[in-house]
């Protein structure tokens, strides 16, 4: 599901802030490949 639509049903609100920060830290640790 995408998590736009997770986003707007208030009970899944929890998922939809966990699944950004998975996005979030996915993106940094890419980052860190990248600068090393």
């Amino acid at each position: 599901m995408p998590y736009d639509m997770v986003c707007l049903n208030q009970s899944h609100r929890k998922q939809c802030i966990t699944y950004i920060n998975n996005m979030f830290l996915r993106y940094l640790s890419l980052l860190q490949e990248f600068l090393i």
